[in-house]
C-alpha cells in the first residue's frame, strides 16, 4: 500500500518524529513479506548515565499490529 515503509525507514521515520517533538506517529511497515500496522509513541524522558558520559534519552513505545486485510 501507499505509504508502506521497511524497517530501516520505520527507524528513521522513528528518530525524525522524536526531533520534531511529534508524540505519535502510526503508518504501515513491511518486514520480509509481512505487512504490519506499526504505531510509534513518545515515551518518558530523562537524562541516563552510561560508560560513555551523561545523555537525554527519550524512550520509543512500539506498538504492532497486522494490517488491515492482511493475513497475521
Amino acid at each position: 500500500p501507499e505509504g508502506t515503509v521497511d524497517m530501516v525507514t520505520a527507524v528513521m521515520l522513528g528518530r525524525s518524529m522524536m526531533l520534531l517533538g511529534e508524540r505519535d506517529l502510526t503508518f504501515p511497515l513491511i518486514d520480509e513479506e509481512k505487512l504490519w500496522q506499526l504505531r510509534i509513541r513518545r515515551g518518558r524522558s530523562e537524562r541516563i548515565q552510561v560508560d560513555a558520559g551523561r545523555f537525554d534519552a527519550t524512550e520509543s513505545l512500539l506498538e504492532t499490529q497486522p494490517a488491515p486485510g492482511a493475513d497475521a
